[in-house]
């Protein structure tokens, strides 16, 4: 299964508020990936689990995923490329997401710094706006989810939108 079925998979799993099964498969097929050595996607599910974690506020497991992520991106693309950044950025916001603001800033610096010698300066995933407000993070990103049901469980993915500003 590719990280299209397994996104459809999990989307229709949190439609349905079975946010405990679609849990399951993320790990399920994290560990068929790894067993077949296919770290790309891996990495991809792993990138996944980040957001089910946080979603749900699982912390714990949240900041276990983000560091076998990290380890991950680290192994499969360079130190210095937008995928590893990319993958940075998901673990800033779960940092963020779960008030550990001093970590989420470090990382979010971190991005920034591969960002700034990787994409152009008027690309989309790396513009920034001129209001400075010290009390948060130089820069932010956003997974935005919508509701599709009255119970907290049911999410859905509707688009995976990173926005960075400068404020």
């Amino acid at each position: 299964m590719g990280i299209d079925e397994i996104r459809e998979l999990i989307d229709s799993l949190y439609e349905q508020g079975q946010t405990a099964k679609a849990e399951e498969v993320l790990i399920s097929t994290a560990g068929a990936a790894a067993e077949e050595g296919d770290d790309y996607l891996l990495l991809q599910i792993l990138n996944e689990l980040i957001g089910h974690y946080r979603e749900t506020g699982e912390w714990d497991k949240a900041f276990e995923i983000a560091d076998r992520s990290v380890m991950v991106a680290g192994y499969v693309f360079p130190k210095e490329s937008v995928p590893y950044a990319t993958t940075l950025l998901n673990v800033a916001s779960m940092y963020r997401a779960a008030g550990k603001l001093a970590e989420s800033r470090s990382v979010y610096h971190e991005v920034e710094q591969i960002y700034a010698v990787t994409l152009k300066a008027d690309d989309m995933l790396f513009f920034t706006r001129k209001r400075v407000n010290l009390q948060r993070p130089r820069l932010f990103f956003s997974r935005l989810w919508i509701s599709t049901g009255p119970t907290e469980g049911n999410m859905r993915r509707r688009s995976l939108l990173p926005i960075s500003l400068q404020r």
